[in-house]
């Protein structure tokens, strides 16, 4: 999966599921008619304007030669390290005691 769908998925699931919210707002996302479209619409448009948003920054800007999925990669990768997530596949990480941080997807 490309890094640009990976970052609407992201957007969709902020949409979907607002700050405070719960499993309550992801079901009723999923089941109520037109909803789930809208929370993709918005996701797209808001992808569309980070990607933009980053490669129109001011001087020095190292990304504005970059590839729109070189971009989201970035942007995914900032979000993840602040998130706690794998860099390697995006997936959780959880804490033992002995070793530190671990991916629950890939163990790294």
């Amino acid at each position: 999966m490309d890094n640009v769908k990976r970052l609407q998925i992201e957007f969709t699931a902020w949409e979907a599921i607002p700050d405070g919210g719960g499993l309550a707002d992801g079901i009723d996302a999923i089941i109520c008619p037109g909803r789930l479209s809208d929370c993709l619409k918005k996701a797209v448009t808001r992808t569309n304007a980070a990607i933009l948003a980053v490669r129109n920054a001011g001087e020095p800007n190292p990304f504005r030669e970059w590839t729109d999925d070189q971009i989201a990669g970035e942007i995914l990768r900032k979000v993840w390290e602040k998130r706690g997530r794998c860099q390697k596949c995006g997936g959780q990480r959880y804490h033992t005691r002995l070793s530190g941080y671990k991916c629950f997807t890939c163990d790294r």
